[in-house]
C-alpha cells in the first residue's frame, strides 16, 4: 500500500446522500472516492423533495440547473379516499422566503446530475463498484475496503474515514449485525410514471397529491407532476393486506380459463402460471367494475402479490386498462421504469423490478432480476 493510495474518506453509494457528502468534502479539499455498485442513470423511488434541500442546493452548485429541469413544488394537498374532502398545505404559509418552492424531481437524471456534480467538484467516482466487505480496523489504522469493479476485477481500497450512504441497503448496518426492523413499517411500494394530456386539481400548480388508505392497507397512494405531460403515480401497501390479496386472487384467478390454459408464454418463457393468475385476476378486475368504472382511482384497485420464480421477484396488476407493463416487486426490492415504446399515440411505459421501497429494511443487490409482464393484452385475451 503507497501512501498516495490513501484517500481521506470512501463513501460507500453515490446516491443524493454520498454524492452530496463527497461533493461537500471534495470542495474542502478531501480526497473522496465513491464506490456506487449501480451504473447511473437509473430510476429510484422518492421524487418530491422538501424545501429544506433548497439551500443544500445553492451550496452544491446545482441550483440553476434544477430550476431549469424540475417541476416546482409549493405544496402537498391531502385528500381523502372517496375524494370528498380536501386539504392544502402550503409551505409559503411557514416559511417566508424563496426558498418555499421546492421539486418534484425525476430520480433517474436528479440522482446523475449529483453525481456528476460530484465528480465536477474533484471527487473520484467509481460506478458498478460493489462494496464487498470493510475491515474497520485495517493497517496502520486505516479503513479497508474491498469491492468488485466493473468487470469482475478484486479492489482494495484505504481511507482515513468511511462514510456508509448505502441508503436502505445499509451495507454497514448488515454487516455488524445491528439493524432492526420495525414491524409496523413493514410496506411494499408499486410505482410508475405515465404521460397525460394535461394536468388539474393541483397538480398544474406542482402540488404533491396524498391520498390516506387507511384500514388493514395502512397505506397512501401519491401522484406528483414531474412535468407539464408527466406523473408518477404510486401506491403504499401493508404487507400483510398484500399477502391476504396473493391469496384471495390466486382462488378468484383459478375460476378463469385463462389460469389454467397456460397463455403467458407469448412474451416472456419464465412468467408461465404467474402470467396466467395475473391476467385472470385482471380479466376479474374488468369484469366486477364495468366499464363505467375502469379508469377508477388506483386505490379502488385490488391488488394481487404473485410469485414469479425462485428469486421472489412477485408482481401485480392494478389496472389492466392502464397503459404500462405492471409488476410488483418483491418487499425487498424497488421499482424502476423503462419506455416501452409506443401504442397508437400514447407513450408507454413499463415498470420494471430493480432495487423495493420497504421502509423497515433493504434486500441483497445480488437477488434482483428484472421482470415484464404485458397485462392489457393478457386480460383482454
Amino acid at each position: 500500500m503507497k501512501l498516495n493510495d490513501v484517500r481521506d474518506v470512501v463513501v460507500i453509494g453515490g446516491g443524493p446522500a454520498g454524492s452530496s457528502c463527497a461533493s461537500f468534502l471534495a470542495m474542502k479539499g478531501h480526497r473522496v472516492t465513491v464506490l456506487e455498485k449501480e451504473e447511473f442513470p437509473r430510476e429510484h423511488v422518492g421524487e418530491s423533495l422538501l424545501p429544506f434541500c433548497y439551500n443544500l442546493f445553492d451550496q452544491l452548485g446545482v441550483l440553476d440547473e434544477m430550476k431549469k429541469h424540475y417541476v416546482r413544488k409549493p405544496g402537498v394537498r391531502f385528500v381523502d379516499v372517496n375524494g370528498v374532502t380536501k386539504t392544502t398545505w402550503c409551505f409559503n404559509h411557514v416559511i417566508h422566503d424563496h426558498t418555499y418552492l421546492s421539486f418534484q424531481v425525476a430520480r433517474a437524471n436528479f440522482d446523475k446530475l449529483l453525481l456528476d456534480n460530484s465528480r465536477r467538484h474533484g471527487a473520484h467516482v467509481k460506478e458498478r463498484t460493489k462494496v464487498d466487505k470493510v475491515n474497520l480496523n485495517g493497517p496502520d489504522g486505516l479503513v479497508e475496503v474491498q469491492a468488485t469493479g466493473p468487470d469482475g476485477e478484486k479492489e482494495t481500497h484505504y481511507a482515513r474515514f468511511l462514510l456508509d450512504c448505502s441508503g436502505r441497503s445499509t451495507f454497514l448496518a448488515n454487516m455488524q449485525g445491528i439493524k432492526k426492523k420495525y414491524p409496523d413499517l413493514d410496506r411494499t411500494a408499486l410505482w410508475t410514471h405515465y404521460e397525460v394530456p394535461g394536468l388539474s386539481g393541483g397538480l398544474e400548480e406542482g402540488l404533491s397529491l396524498i391520498v390516506y388508505v387507511g384500514g388493514e392497507k395502512k397505506g397512501w397512494l401519491w401522484i406528483f407532476p414531474l412535468g407539464p405531460n408527466w406523473l408518477t403515480v404510486g401506491v403504499v401497501m401493508n404487507n400483510t393486506y398484500l399477502r391476504s390479496e396473493k391469496t384471495r386472487l390466486q382462488r378468484v384467478a383459478m375460476q378463469f380459463p385463462v389460469a389454467r390454459g397456460g397463455i403467458a408464454d407469448r412474451r416472456h418463457d419464465q412468467l408461465d402460471d404467474a402470467a396466467c393468475l395475473g391476467a385472470a385476476a385482471a380479466a376479474h378486475q374488468r369484469n366486477e367494475l364495468g366499464e363505467q368504472r375502469r379508469l377508477q382511482d388506483l386505490q379502488r384497485l385490488p391488488h394481487d402479490e404473485l410469485r414469479l420464480d425462485e428469486p421472489q421477484i412477485r408482481m401485480g396488476c392494478i389496472d389492466q386498462h392502464a397503459v404500462g407493463d405492471i409488476v410488483l416487486a418483491h418487499d425487498h426490492e424497488d421499482v424502476g421504469i423503462e419506455p416501452a415504446g409506443e401504442r397508437g399515440d400514447t407513450q408507454v411505459h413499463r415498470v420494471v423490478v430493480g432495487a423495493g421501497h420497504q421502509h423497515s429494511g433493504a434486500r441483497d443487490a445480488d437477488r434482483a432480476q428484472r421482470g415484464l409482464l404485458d397485462l392489457r393484452q393478457a386480460a383482454r385475451a
